[in-house]
């Protein structure tokens, strides 16, 4: 008997370098944001635009980093986590290099909204999907620690952005993000493949085919391990490598970038509606959470500091969390309902709260909500769909958020205009977080049901037989 891989992922060792990686990645992902926020005044002044062509900017760049990280996810299993992220790194780099030689606004929206936003989405949740090969039991831990860089980013970033443009003046301040940007290459270089990884495809290689009783031909026949879902085991089958058209070509490259056979599961459209509901109350409250504060009469100095509060929270609040998805008596889809709902009660009663210790209050807690559900989406795909699923849920769910920004923070912003007032539209955001909460806990329920069905249709077969 030849030796036999396992599939077992390491949970430690060098997978923690993956975190620390992924910790930089995503902090630089999700500040980069908020420096757009820093810079969209100084874009104002220097190209004298209306406030609606400036700012489509920076929404162009929130479109292009979300819808198109599923892309990422699926040149990863073409050419690896590593190489994927590192071109990331230094396109991104281009992107903003390039942005501090703008003449006009419409320059920036290739810039800053194409080439810098594409960078980044070949980076962020590719950095996830690798840390979810290297965890099994930890992962929800380690998923805690990585995506703390998201409110580690959004914190350095709100608290330093406006001193870098102060000083260095926005061409300046693009270039040093450009150079910044460039650490997303250096995390990258971490990204190697795990062990069982680099096992499986040795034995691809070499052993397998002989195992069986058969010589693989190289050009025309390998064989693979397939990862099933969490509870199955193990396949290994063979797969023929024939010359192909290049539709088909195509159509392969789009299995890659999404699992469609996904969204033929009900629970699966569940969490679609999860994200959806979640994203739709990101998109009111985080872009206009400041403007309200100062319908209350709050400051701006004091009302720019909810933002870096907001990722203060989150960057303690994400390994709390994380280490909560791991606790064995309870299961991590519960606190992340949980997570979602207390989000929509802090949302509602952020409405009738002016006062600033009120208002900071809310915004820490909701920093705490959004980190701890956001942290434990990888822990609930993984949970219900298995390991392998990871990027395809992460990427679901960034992309519901780029549809919703572009859809309601607008929305929010034509309610205020009309009722002088941002009330209807948090009614809206709580309304949706709470439509999240409820579809999250109906996702187990579906989940049973459809296996005591598969049971006994099973049985049914066995009887037959």
């Amino acid at each position: 008997m030849g030796k036999r891989a396992t599939s077992e992922p390491p949970d430690g060792g060098w997978g923690w370098l993956i975190v620390v990686g992924a910790f930089i990645n995503l902090g630089l992902c999700t500040g980069t944001l908020f420096a757009l926020g820093v810079l969209y005044v100084a874009f104002l002044d220097a190209f004298g635009e209306s406030k609606a062509v400036t700012a489509w900017a920076s929404g162009i760049y929130s479109f292009v980093s979300v819808m198109f990280s599923s892309v990422g996810v699926g040149l990863c299993k073409k050419f690896g986590h590593r190489a994927v992220v590192m071109t990331g790194g230094v396109i991104s780099f281009v992107g903003f290099f390039l942005s501090a030689f703008a003449t006009n606004i419409y320059y920036l929206y290739v810039t800053i909204g194409i080439i810098a936003a594409f960078g980044h989405s070949l980076s962020a949740v590719t950095a996830v999907d690798l840390v979810g090969k290297y965890f099994k039991k930890k992962l929800s831990v380690a998923l805690g620690f990585a995506m703390a860089g998201a409110g580690a980013g959004q914190c350095i970033i709100a608290l330093s952005g406006s001193l870098l443009q102060d000083i260095y003046g926005w061409r300046g301040m693009l270039l040093i993000l450009s150079a910044i940007m460039l650490h997303i290459t250096f995390a990258g270089a971490l990204f190697r493949p795990p062990p069982h990884m680099i096992t499986h495809q040795k034995l691809t290689n070499k052993g397998l085919g002989e195992e069986a009783g058969q010589k693989p031909n190289n050009a025309e026949e390998m064989k693979t391990f397939i990862e099933q879902p969490a509870g199955e085991t193990q396949k290994v089958v063979t797969v023929s490598e024939e010359k192909t058209p290049r539709c088909q070509g195509l159509r392969e490259f789009l299995h890659t970038v999404h699992d469609f056979q996904l969204f033929k599961d009900p629970v699966f459209i569940l969490f679609i509606m999860t994200s959806l509901g979640q994203n739709i109350a990101f998109g009111i409250i985080i872009p206009h959470w400041v403007k309200r504060a100062r319908d209350f009469g709050i400051g701006n100095t004091y009302g720019a500091l909810l933002p870096a509060i907001m990722g203060i929270s989150q960057l303690f609040g994400r390994p709390v969390c994380g280490a909560l998805g791991n606790l064995r008596l309870s299961k991590a889809y519960i606190w992340y309902g949980l997570a979602t709902g207390v989000a929509a009660i802090t949302t509602v009663a952020s409405i009738y709260l002016p006062s600033y210790p009120a208002q900071a209050t809310c915004i820490i807690v909701l920093g705490i909500c959004i980190g701890g559900y956001t942290t434990l989406i990888p822990v609930v795909v993984a949970s219900f769909f298995g390991r392998s699923k990871i990027g395809y849920g992460m990427a679901a769910h960034v992309q519901m958020m780029g549809i919703a920004i572009m859809c309601t923070s607008p929305l929010a912003g034509w309610m205020r205009d009309e009722h002088g007032d941002y009330v209807i539209a948090f009614w809206i955001a709580g309304g949706a977080f709470m439509f999240g909460c409820l579809a999250t806990f109906l996702m187990p329920i579906v989940w049973k049901r459809r296996k005591i069905k598969q049971a006994k249709q099973n049985n049914g077969h066995v009887a037959t037989s």
